[in-house]
């Protein structure tokens, strides 16, 4: 089962390397001041350029890049979404209809192997 599957919402692109986290945010509201510094690192936001990069030049979005990568991972029995608008059910609920093939999961693992 996966936790945090979108990195308290790392993967959706809401946050932006060098910028103030968006009010109302999970990293902006959260009272332990750690909690942000476990997902957000350098070798984190490149991480996410190169992903969202691959995802970007297939017509879609990191968010669904994510959410397919745990459809399709054998490994991966459910995910635990959160979400706090109806509106982000659904996008999640969308974003994972990308069936990625043998060669983008191919290509997602060598991506995710390279130095950052």
């Amino acid at each position: 089962m996966s936790y945090y599957p979108l990195a308290s919402g790392l993967l959706t692109c809401k946050y932006k390397r060098g910028e103030a986290f968006p009010a109302g945010s999970r990293f902006a509201t959260v009272k332990d001041r750690d909690y942000a510094g476990d997902f957000i690192s350098e070798a984190n936001w490149t991480g996410l350029e190169r992903l969202s990069a691959f995802a970007l030049e297939r017509g879609h979005r990191l968010i669904e890049l994510a959410m397919s990568w745990l459809v399709a991972n054998p490994i991966v029995a459910c995910a635990i979404v959160g979400a706090t608008t109806a509106q982000q059910v659904e996008e999640n609920v969308r974003a994972a209809g990308w069936v990625l093939t043998r060669a983008e999961l191919d290509e997602i693992d060598r991506i995710c192997a390279l130095p950052l």
